[in-house]
């Protein structure tokens, strides 16, 4: 069972998608190519990489929303693995429309699809338009009452007028 394997001899069927899956986790579980961002960072760094402001990540930190590392010794500082934030900012993936139809066995087509996304958006329109006549009404509305009550108050101070007239004569 000495044979000589030929360099060009198809040793795996693979698709172009799967050969890269296969050379990215290479290349990510390698220790031949180290990573351009340093393992451990400090908040400056977790800013760049989320785009947060200072104010919104000093509240995850207390929020204990966000993974951090405080030294033993205590203190102010906080540090974190760039691995750990960047799973955690990944964490929350919202499933697509395809996805979704997908993971529930329902079948579109994409026509229907931009179809109801049109109804959609006419009905979004449509409840802003009502929205802003509601608001509309409703200044009318008040506006309305007062001058109703104006017009109660005339009425009622024309009467008292009339009335003294009245009595004058008498």
């Amino acid at each position: 069972m000495n044979q000589k394997i030929h360099g060009e001899a198809l040793l795996v069927h693979l698709t172009v998608t799967q050969i890269k899956e296969v050379i990215e986790s290479v290349f990510q579980q390698s220790s031949f190519f180290p990573s351009n961002q340093p393992e451990i960072i400090d908040i400056e760094e977790v800013l760049k990489l989320t785009g947060y402001k200072k104010a919104t990540l000093y509240k995850l930190i207390h929020e204990r929303k966000i993974p951090f590392h405080k030294p033993t010794h205590g203190g102010r500082r906080v540090f974190f693995k760039s691995a750990e934030i960047e799973q955690w900012l990944l964490s929350n993936r919202i499933e697509t429309n395809e996805d979704f139809c997908q993971n529930y066995g329902i079948r579109e087509k994409r026509s229907s699809t931009t179809r109801l996304k049109q109804k959609l958006y006419s009905l979004k329109l449509l409840l802003r338009l009502f929205t802003t006549f509601q608001g509309i009404v409703k200044k009318y509305e008040t506006q309305i009452q007062e001058l109703e009550e104006k017009v109660a108050k005339y009425e009622t101070n024309n009467q008292i007028i009339e009335n003294l007239f009245n009595d004058e004569t008498n």
